[in-house]
């Protein structure tokens, strides 16, 4: 009597099958990505009035943060290193911070959306959550920061009055 074998998946008995899987949810998930992207930074550019200086380096950093938040990301996410991925999510943070210190109007914050829904994809349920409350607080807080010296030096006027 012959030993039962595994029965087959649908990957070993269709191995073009598992493939065009894993490139549908490539081009889904890249084009989710920078459809968001874009939709944030074109609203921007068409509701806020900018220089042309900070229209070119808004889309130079726009780039680089698709193409970084598209190819990157699928090799993070098949690598799952965690090297890799703490390294690509901090420079997705550095651009996308940079995008909205150019910017600081408009649309722009939609463009963190995809970052936080790649934290959740990488990291442990209660890492993403903490990534995403601390995300949302820098680029939230960013418009407090920028004004947080002329609201100190009133709070020591204050103090000393």
């Amino acid at each position: 009597m012959e030993p039962m074998s595994k029965p087959a998946t649908i990957a070993d008995t269709f191995p073009s099958a598992a493939s065009s899987r894993r490139a549908l949810s490539f081009s889904v998930g890249s084009m989710a990505f920078a459809l968001t992207t874009v939709a944030g930074v074109l609203i921007t550019l068409l509701t806020v009035s900018l220089s042309q200086t900070t229209i070119v380096s808004l889309i130079t950093i726009t780039l680089l943060y698709v193409v970084f938040g598209t190819v990157g990301f699928e090799r993070v996410n098949t690598s799952r290193q965690p090297r890799l991925i703490a390294t690509y999510l901090m420079v997705q943070i550095a651009l996308a911070g940079a995008a909205i210190y150019f910017c600081r109007a408009g649309s722009i914050w939609l463009i963190i959306m995809p970052l936080v829904s790649h934290s959740v994809l990488l990291l442990p349920l209660s890492l993403s959550a903490t990534f995403a409350v601390v995300v949302t607080l820098l680029f939230a807080g960013s418009d407090l920061l920028r004004h947080m010296p002329d609201k100190i030096a009133w709070v020591i006027w204050i103090a000393l009055a």
